[in-house]
């Protein structure tokens, strides 16, 4: 046990028998003490369709909030960079993309010709996009619909609509939902910590609110309902819970942790740059899991040693359909040239399923999308769409040594031997274009619990292993991670779970494959 944890571990008086004790979800990690300020987020209601004016006066209108929405975000950008730095204002290129994206214009004023207000027209179009987004069980294309909300939000607030109420107040703020520019425009001195019901700790919020280092946690809507306006909360962002009127040797407590977690942040921060070595000498390298071009910018600050996994759907459903080989080609490229070509790099071919998928894909409705024609099973049986991405990174890996291909969800044999034989073709069909440059390494996921009682048979077919320990450990364990009632059941460090990796270990050493 840390001093820090043995500080936060008083022997409880009866002082403090009147406290509420509040858990949810870690979000900024830190601790806070402070009174609570309540305010209500910026969210219109659905404006009014009818409008006088014309279509004309109404596109000038957009078209004039459009351009200040921009500027806007530019100096969100600014202000993002100064305060924390450029990687994390980053996260508003993102909105620069919505804004200036022709398909999202395009939507809007195909309402505003068909004689609907403008402010209408913008609302519409977000919540068709959130409707859609929602139905994908994703904690990134779920942050996309934040980004998207937030946007459309203060597109509408050049057009007279209220946004977020700024405070002048010291404390702990406690909001329903807080979108990335609700969190830029927050005053990191006053704003002690943040307790909301949304987003969760992958939201472009948290990780603002990680970057401006404010402690904070995601309530169940019933629990965030038990605090009031001036409450002394005492929080804590690394187990996500949060104390309401605290007793006073807590209150102690808590104030003798903030000097700790202090020390221990100025601690960690010298070992950033430093080699990553266990206790008994054996050095490891510190890889990132990245989904988007953006993403490297937080690789590069946290000193990662290159990707351990680049997740390509997330670029498919940020499209409204299949993107040209060209188009990936540009994209992939972009990110392997960020790499240096020492550092491996290692990406995953398309990961989707019924639950996680765009409209344009065609996914039809499955009971169990999790049990259902996925991943790799889907890819095979329609390899058009595979084989694309292939030749899209066979062009784009040029002649780059470390670069590694990721099936997922391989459950059979047959099926691996499969996507190395297109692969084999993709390189074919290319000829001179790449003709004399390296194949790609071939891993796959290990994520089913099948494929770990059998992954000797699969050592003949691969280079290297990958654990995919989230889904495992759902379909080890019979727990859906997502699922609030039954999460606390959810155990990657779980014996079962512990076993399995364990066999896989063994049988990957014994053919002498990482």
């Amino acid at each position: 046990m840390d001093l820090a944890t043995q500080a936060i571990q008083p022997r409880v008086s009866p002082s403090a028998s009147a406290s509420i004790h509040l858990s949810g979800t870690p979000v900024g990690t830190g601790i806070a003490l402070g009174k609570a300020i309540q305010l209500h987020p910026g969210t219109p209601e659905e404006p009014p369709r009818e409008t006088s004016n014309p279509p004309e006066g109404e596109l000038q209108d957009f078209h004039s909030a459009l351009e200040h929405t921009i500027n806007d975000t530019i100096k969100l950008v600014e202000k993002i960079s100064g305060d924390v730095g450029t990687e994390e204002a980053a996260i508003f290129h993102v909105h620069l993309m919505f804004l200036e994206d022709q398909h999202f214009q395009g939507k809007i004023e195909k309402y505003i010709f068909e004689g609907n207000s403008v402010s209408w027209s913008i609302y519409e179009t977000i919540q068709e996009y959130l409707s859609a987004f929602s139905q994908i069980d994703d904690p990134y294309l779920s942050e996309k619909g934040a980004d998207l909300k937030d946007v459309g939000y203060r597109l509408l607030h050049f057009l007279g609509h209220e946004l977020l109420a700024e405070t002048e107040k010291e404390g702990i703020l406690v909001i329903e939902e807080l979108l990335p520019g609700d969190m830029a425009r927050l005053d990191a001195n006053r704003i002690k910590g943040i307790i909301t019901s949304s987003g969760g700790i992958v939201s472009h919020a948290a990780i603002l609110a990680r970057s401006l280092r404010i402690p904070g946690i995601c309530l169940d809507l019933d629990l965030m309902k038990r605090i009031h306006e001036g409450d002394l909360i005492a929080l804590d962002g690394k187990n996500g819970s949060a104390v309401v009127h605290p007793g006073e040797e807590l209150m102690a407590a808590f104030k003798r942790r903030v000097v700790l977690e202090e020390q221990h942040q100025e601690h960690l921060d010298q070992f950033r740059e430093k080699p990553c070595r266990t206790q008994d000498g054996v050095e490891m390298k510190v890889l990132a899991n990245i989904a988007l071009e953006n993403d490297l910018n937080q690789l590069f600050r946290h000193g990662a040693e290159g990707i351990g996994l680049y997740r390509t759907e997330i670029f498919f459903l940020s499209l409204d359909r299949y993107p040209e080989i060209e188009e990936q080609v540009e994209v992939y490229q972009r990110v392997f040239e960020s790499i240096p070509q020492e550092q491996p790099l290692m990406i995953r071919t398309l990961d989707l399923g019924a639950d996680k998928a765009a409209p344009y894909m065609g996914y039809p409705q499955e009971g169990n999308p999790y049990l259902g024609c996925r991943a790799l099973r889907r890819q095979l049986r329609k390899p058009k769409v595979l084989k694309n991405q292939l030749k899209s990174i066979l062009l784009a890996s040029g002649r780059r040594e470390k670069l590694s291909l990721i099936f997922p969800m391989v459950t059979d044999v047959q099926e691996i031997r499969q996507a190395k034989q297109l692969l084999h073709e993709c390189a074919t069909d290319l000829g001179d274009d790449f003709n004399g440059s390296k194949l790609p390494e071939i891993g796959m996921m290990f994520e089913v619990p099948s494929s770990f009682m059998i992954s000797e048979r699969f050592m003949k077919e691969i280079d290297f292993c990958a654990i995919g320990s989230n889904d495992l450990t759902q379909y080890l364990l019979a727990v859906d991670r997502n699922n609030p009632q039954i999460s606390h059941l959810y155990d990657p460090l779980h014996p079962a779970v512990l076993q399995l990796i364990q066999i896989l270990i063994k049988n990957a050493n014994r053919h002498q494959k990482p």
